[in-house]
């Protein structure tokens, strides 16, 4: 089992996230998580504060939302595309 981070809720969030189909890849000596979207979320090995969990789940939530607008607003027509050209 990879350790993304010392933090123990981090870190069981971080692999919750790697099973909906995040990327864990490395940066010298920090891991990151690519989103299915192509976001990047850098995971801290030691944290420096009490607030780091929180700061971390913000942070996934507001790639989530962007994730969610991305899929919204990419909702195919079903009204046929009109050819500019005209036919002789």
């Amino acid at each position: 089992m990879t350790t993304y981070t010392r933090n123990k809720d981090v870190n069981k969030q971080v692999k919750a996230l790697i099973k909906e189909g995040w990327e864990p890849f490395k940066l010298k000596d920090h891991w990151c998580l690519r989103a299915p979207n192509g976001d990047t979320q850098l995971i801290a090995f030691s944290s420096g504060d009490g607030r780091s969990t929180v700061k971390f789940n913000s942070d996934i939530n507001r790639i989530k939302r962007r994730m969610q607008d991305e899929s919204a607003h990419s909702v195919t027509s079903t009204t046929p595309q009109r050819n500019n050209y005209r036919e002789y």
